[in-house]
């Protein structure tokens, strides 16, 4: 019960608002776009030309989303929600398999309040489906038949496959976690053939076709080697601590000792050593971190008794629901620009219908939110001033309608 009391509150609070991060709003629009014809599986379309940024596989899922229940401001909210509950559900029967002793509802409910977790449930980023499809590739390595039997291991392949198709390199850390456990060599060794394999059945096909070969030859080279070659951020390990720091915390209260033992150390050196490819990446992001805390959560935990003691439930349950107002009292607010956006484009749709080529004039054509707002709800395709009838401009002169900052106004004839 604690788990679910504080589990349902705190997502719905990020779900339930209309604003949204923007990357999330790009990824919709590609999948509606889908759903309705604009571009293909290996050419997903954005506003006007295919899009390079990740991989097409959670754009082609979501589509058949759309394709089924229809466009709508909720759509991929739902999807998001529901893709954070598979996470919370998961945990179950994978820490089972892992370690019976683990408390798996304490640490349910720690990775469910985290405020990246949080922040993510109505965000749409492309790193939630990827940490249900990781977090099973690697429980799958503590399947109890995994020593018998091959298929845990090829259908842990086939996980790191849609991991890979969902946001690239990033998705390849499921092979090295299980190599990183103490255990037997030979066992490893064989599972991590069994993955390979399975692996292998979803990349072959996919590298066999021609438009699958010139996809992944353009990702590679605008997305994966360009984010290389741009500046390095220091922030990534900072913004980890909010996820980290909360696990320390809580364990410290649970075992009533602040000695942190040297299997929990070891635990997150391993987490650490397997996030250490993300820093190749100039785009270095907070969210970079959800595939990965599932696992940090569980080495935090990993010598802890499966039942809490009753005495200690009690102040736990506040200073989780402490945690959780904290958060929201500190989030209070974020969502106003862009319920600004939202009602502004509900103004203007009134004079421009859907697939209108509209321009943006400085400093608007840089307001990515505003751009992709527009682009998501209401079909506007033309970032330029270039063939287009109207435009946007923070000038209200002559303006047709204004919302705001926002202004919209007629391109004048030539003659005029």
């Amino acid at each position: 019960m604690l788990a679910i009391s504080v589990f349902l509150p705190f997502w719905l609070w990020g779900v339930l608002e209309q604003g949204m991060f923007v990357d999330g709003l790009t990824y919709a629009s590609i999948s509606r776009n889908l759903s309705i014809g604009l571009g293909s599986f290996w050419h997903p379309n954005y506003w006007n030309d295919s899009f390079y940024g990740h991989p097409p596989l959670f754009f082609g899922l979501e589509s058949l989303v759309f394709l089924a229940l229809g466009d709508s401001i909720w759509i991929e909210k739902s999807v998001s929600l529901l893709l954070n509950v598979g996470i919370f559900i998961s945990f179950f029967p994978l820490l089972k398999w892992i370690n019976p002793r683990l408390d798996r509802w304490l640490i349910a409910t720690l990775w469910t309040i985290l405020p990246l977790v949080c922040w993510s449930a109505g965000a749409h980023i492309l790193d939630t489906p990827l940490t249900l499809s990781t977090l099973w590739a690697v429980g799958l390595a503590y399947h109890p038949v995994r020593k018998e039997k091959a298929w845990p291991g090829l259908v842990s392949g086939l996980l790191i496959g849609i991991s890979v198709g969902i946001k690239g390199p990033v998705g390849l850390f499921p092979f090295l976690v299980f190599l990183l456990t103490s255990g037997n060599l030979r066992e490893k060794i064989g599972f991590f053939i069994q993955q390979l394999l399975g692996f292998l059945l979803l990349a072959v096909p996919v590298f066999a076709g021609e438009e699958g070969r010139d996809f992944f030859t353009n990702y590679l080279k605008i997305q994966v080697w360009g984010s290389m070659e741009e500046p390095h951020r220091g922030l990534f390990f900072q913004h980890g601590l909010q996820c980290f720091l909360p696990f320390v915390v809580v364990r410290m209260l649970v075992s009533g000792s602040f000695r942190i033992p040297r299997t929990i150390w070891i635990g997150w050196a391993k987490v650490f050593l397997v996030l250490l490819p993300l820093l190749l990446s100039g785009k270095q992001h907070d969210y970079y971190w959800l595939p990965f805390l599932p696992w940090m959560a569980i080495a935090t935990f990993s010598d802890e008794k499966s039942v809490l003691l009753p005495k200690k439930i009690r102040p736990l349950t506040w200073i989780l629901f402490l945690f959780m107002g904290v958060e929201i009292w500190w989030h209070t607010g974020e969502k106003e620009r862009d319920r600004e956006q939202i009602l502004a484009m509900e103004k203007f749709s009134n004079f421009l219908p859907d697939g209108s080529l509209v321009g943006h004039q400085p400093p608007l054509d840089q307001d990515w939110v505003w751009i992709a707002y527009g682009i998501r709800y209401h079909r506007w395709w033309n970032r330029g001033m270039s063939d287009v009838g109207f435009y946007f401009s923070t000038d209200s002169t002559n303006a047709l309608a204004s919302s705001g900052k926002y202004h919209l106004k007629k391109v004048p004839l030539k003659h005029e």
